[in-house]
């Protein structure tokens, strides 16, 4: 996900990176994902960050929109 590509979402180093993405997706109205088909980041156990990502903005009820690439 890309958060601000100039700097509006400041990255906290005290937090892991799930927590700073989670924190993104509080701070943003809309999710806009890419999907091809190895994607996502840094495993939580059994999912990837960006699937947390996808979750938490479902769960906040934030507008997510999502294509789907081969």
């Amino acid at each position: 996900m890309l958060c601000s590509y100039n700097g509006r979402n400041k990255v906290n180093p005290k937090l892991s990176n799930l927590e700073n993405c989670l924190n993104a997706v509080r701070e943003y109205d809309l999710l806009l994902g890419i999907m091809r088909p190895y994607y996502g980041t840094g495993y939580t156990g059994e999912y990837n960050i960006s699937f947390e990502e996808i979750t938490g903005a479902i769960k906040l009820k934030k507008y997510f929109i999502s294509k789907l690439s081969k």
